[in-house]
Parts: structure tokens; sequence; C-alpha cells
């Protein structure tokens, strides 16, 4: 079966994506771990006020030094926030039950990779939060903690390759979507058309999501959409399913793999 699974959440990417327990990958499909608290730490909406202006006036370099700070200041970003929801366990045994599978989300959390998507089963749109990457060159890095051997004197790593600021590996306003990550969908369509295409946990506000919802599907294959509203996509969908995706997923996937 080709598969192809539109997973996300449609958030602003700007150097702080959401509150770190609310970085989930689709309507409701993520649950705060035992112990932790719910909501973000207290600085949170304070910084990603700062960066906001910062972007907005042109200040990369401050911007940059204080993301680089408050990822300092919260070594536990990403690591541990979250325990897996059942749409990411969902997702995650429709990609290994079928080989032809393809899942696009916006989210930049390790959620999808920690379920057992494999990498070249996923495609994350607007990057990746835990890869550091030059502002000039291709120089990259899977760890913002790595020892780098450059520093500026804001405090921001530079690239031991050029001397650029080193900067997250994500999508921030205004920049183009990755064009590597774009090829890799279309090489996906170009296979074939879909015999399923699902869309879960987006708003689908973007017309790139609802272009590849709608090729995927135009070889007859059903297009169906999990959200608990109507979105713009709702009136190209075979199956409306309004739920949640923690609820919802599941069950699609227990129907899809007993199905075959």
């Amino acid at each position: 079966m080709n598969l192809f699974v539109i997973a996300m959440t449609v958030v602003s990417f700007l150097v702080l994506a959401a509150p770190p327990q609310a970085a989930s990958s689709g309507a409701g499909s993520t649950k705060p771990q035992a112990g932790r608290s719910e909501t973000p730490p207290p600085d949170w909406l304070e910084t990603r006020t700062k960066a906001t202006r910062f972007e907005a006036e042109g200040k990369n370099a401050e911007m940059l030094a204080l993301y680089v700070q408050w990822v300092a200041e919260h070594p536990d970003f990403g690591e541990g926030h979250f325990e897996l929801g059942h749409a990411h366990e969902a997702i995650a045994r429709l990609a290994r039950w079928t080989d032809e599978f393809l899942l696009v989300t916006q989210n930049v959390d390790d959620l999808h990779a920690r379920a057992g998507v494999a990498a070249e089963k996923m495609v994350q749109i607007h990057g990746d939060i835990f890869v550091t990457r030059c502002s000039h060159c291709e120089l990259c890095r899977c760890d913002y903690k790595h020892e780098h051997e450059h520093e500026h004197e804001l405090g921001i790593p530079t690239c031991s390759k050029c001397g650029a600021f080193m900067r997250p590996g994500v999508v921030w306003f205004g920049e183009q979507l990755p064009r590597n990550e774009l090829e890799r969908v279309e090489d996906f369509f170009d296979g074939g058309a879909c015999d399923v295409v699902i869309v879960a946990g987006t708003t689908a506000t973007f017309g790139y999501i609802i272009d590849w919802a709608v090729r995927g599907s135009r070889g007859g294959g059903q297009l169906i959409e999990v959200n608990p509203e109507e979105t713009p996509l709702s009136g190209f969908a075979t199956r409306l399913v309004r739920e949640p995706a923690a609820i919802a997923l599941p069950r699609i996937a227990d129907e899809l793999i007993t199905c075959g």
C-alpha cells in the first residue's frame, strides 16, 4: 500500500516554536510526562516575545544569543517533557507496516523518530530543533551541546569551518522551505498515486498542504482528514473524522492494517 501522512501542528517556528510542553505532533497527540509540569517554563513567553521583536528589527545576532542562552538555561528542553502519545505510535505502526510510506510533519521535535518512524520515511518540513547548522556554509551538527572551537563575544557559537554564526536547524519566518525536503516529497509522488492519504492535526491553511493532499489522492485513493474542526481541506476529503488525532489515528491504523 502506498500511504502518505501529513501530521502537523500549525504553529510558529521562530526560535522557540512552542512551549516545550506544547510542541505536539497533532491535535491531542502528546501527553505530558508523569511528574512534570504541564505549563511552560516561567520565562518562555517573555523570551519568545523578545525573539519576535529581534527578528522584526533584523537583529539576528541578538536573536541567536537569546536562543543560545535559553537553551543553556533549560538543558532538558525536548528531553523528557513528553512521553509518546497514541497518535505518534499509530503513525509509527503504519510506517513499519508498509514499505511505500512517507510522513510529512511541521514539528521540529523528535517524537516521531522516538516512536519508530525511520528517517527515510519522514520529512520534517520545518527542520529539526536538535540540529545546529551554520548560517553561511553547509556545516551542521546534531547536538547544540557539541563543543565548538570558536564563540562570538555575544556568546553565540560560531562555525569552526567559516566563522559564521551557528543557528538552530529550523525554518524561521520569511525563509523558504528546505529544497531537499521538498524534493523528497516530489520524489515520493513520482512513484505513483497513493492508496491512502491521511491529514491529521493541522488547520490545513497552508497551500502546499492542500496541494500535497489532493495530489497524493489524485488516482482515486482515500483522502482522510482527521480534525475536530472543518478546514479548507475538508471539501476535498473522501472521509472526515471529527476527532482528535490521539483518538482517531490508532483506530484508522487498525482498520488499514486489518484490511490490508
